[in-house]
């Protein structure tokens, strides 16, 4: 396997050697250069062409927060896992939305940082990959290939439960792996919990690959339970804003094409997501 080529960037010389140190314990990954801030990381890449920036998010000048959000519209095929000190929930969401893929709270374990760092070097190679391999055009969806949404205007009535249960009871007919439910109840959704699904990557995370998502990105998010494939809500109901109708759409569309139902639990209410859901369906 080809190594993973870093950048490391934090203006802590001694944070920065100690972070290298990690990383360096794993042979599939070369630290080809150190940045000492958001400057100096944009300086780099021009030239050095990395796979992965891992990045500190306070920096004097450019900091990670500017500097990820740069080489997210400039250098697409360069992937950013984002470092800081703390857990501030305005932080992460303002990575998750620049377009980092990975946030990552310090002290960092070898284990955490070296898997995180590999996981997103696959999921971008196998993104580069798709992109190149992949013919221009519209994809046909099967014929059969419906979007079932489950809606109703009071809570508490056991959407959800309908939801889920009808998913897994068609997935035990026969079509495992052909069954999805996707969690539009993204303040309150609960299927994680019937499913049994702690989930470390959601919908708002997934959000985040704009443009740039298409099938495999996806697949990478799902969680099978019970022959069904699950795209879970947020886990923290403060990411609820980085979910868009337009990236909902998106989401539902490739779904659709990898699966025979799909079926949506939304809210008791409607707004521009549950909206574009309903537009969507096949069945309500």
């Amino acid at each position: 396997m080809k190594k993973i080529k870093v950048v490391l960037a934090d203006d802590n010389e001694n944070i920065r050697q100690s972070i290298r140190g990690l990383l360096e314990l794993d042979g599939e990954i070369d630290v080809i250069a150190e940045a000492t801030d958001g400057k100096d990381v944009l300086e780099k890449i021009k030239t050095m062409e990395p796979e992965i920036v891992v990045m500190d998010v306070n920096m004097p000048g450019i900091d990670g927060i500017e500097a990820t959000e740069y080489i997210t519209l400039n250098h697409p095929n360069i992937y950013v896992v984002m470092i800081s000190v703390d857990d501030n929930i305005q932080n992460f969401k303002k990575a998750m939305m620049a377009g980092a893929k990975e946030y990552l709270i310090k002290p960092l374990s070898p284990h955490e940082l070296n898997d995180t760092v590999k996981k997103v070097a696959e999921l971008g190679r196998k993104n580069t990959a798709r992109n190149q391999a992949e013919p221009p055009g519209p994809k046909v969806p099967l014929k059969e290939n419906r979007i079932i949404t489950v809606f109703g205007t009071k809570g508490g009535v056991g959407k959800s439960t309908i939801c889920a249960n009808v998913a897994v009871t068609a997935a035990e007919k026969g079509r495992a792996g052909k069954i999805a439910i996707v969690d539009l109840d993204i303040q309150f959704g609960d299927i994680s919990v019937m499913m049994n699904i702690n989930p470390r990557k959601t919908i708002s995370e997934l959000m985040q690959e704009g443009e740039n998502l298409n099938r495999e990105l996806f697949e990478g998010f799902l969680y099978e339970r019970y022959g069904v494939n699950i795209m879970p809500s947020t886990n923290k109901p403060e990411l609820a804003e980085l979910v868009t109708s337009h990236g909902v759409h998106k989401i539902l569309e490739i779904c659709k094409d990898m699966h025979e139902y799909t079926f949506v639990d939304t809210p008791s209410f409607i707004d521009d997501i549950t909206l574009t859901a309903l537009e969507m369906s096949q069945v309500i």
